[in-house]
């Protein structure tokens, strides 16, 4: 099982389950995550490594999964101010920047555009969603499992 945004396997309140003769690698959380689970057999397996090349942060992800939020601001309040370090800007001109800014990680990782490296719109976007800084590029969540267990609610 090869390349996950999360997980090879995930489960939750699983019984009888067999895992045997898989190979997980390129995950960014864990080959295996199981929680509230009876009866599990695992043998045989070859875990990692884990992904190497994650090109933006855990940021990102959550930006684009506001996508729908930031667009009923817009609508709803995009007029209104709000104080920035002590700076008046409209939420329109604040939601703006940040999907321009993704969409240049975007354009980078995803596109192959070039950009200059002193423009200042390129330069937020690695700061806030760029994962250019480490190397290998791994996940910024802190912590990568290859068989994490858990109980009922976990």
């Amino acid at each position: 099982i090869g390349r996950s945004s999360h997980h090879g396997i995930l489960s939750r309140q699983t019984s009888n389950l067999l895992i045997e003769d898989i190979s997980f690698h390129d995950f960014d959380v864990a080959g295996i995550s199981l929680s509230g689970f009876d009866g599990v057999i695992m043998r045989n397996l070859d875990i990692g490594p884990n992904n190497q090349d994650c090109p933006v942060t855990g940021r990102y992800l959550h930006a684009r999964a506001m996508l729908p939020r930031y667009k009923q601001l817009v609508e709803e309040h995009g007029d209104q101010n709000i104080l920035i370090n002590g700076e008046k800007r409209s939420i329109r001109s604040v939601i703006d920047r940040v999907v321009d800014s993704m969409n240049v990680i975007y354009n980078k990782e995803i596109l192959g555009y070039e950009y200059d490296e002193d423009d200042e719109l390129y330069q937020l976007a690695m700061l806030e969603f760029g994962n250019d800084n480490i190397s290998p590029r791994v996940s910024d969540g802190s912590v990568v499992y290859g068989v994490l267990l858990n109980g009922y609610g976990g």
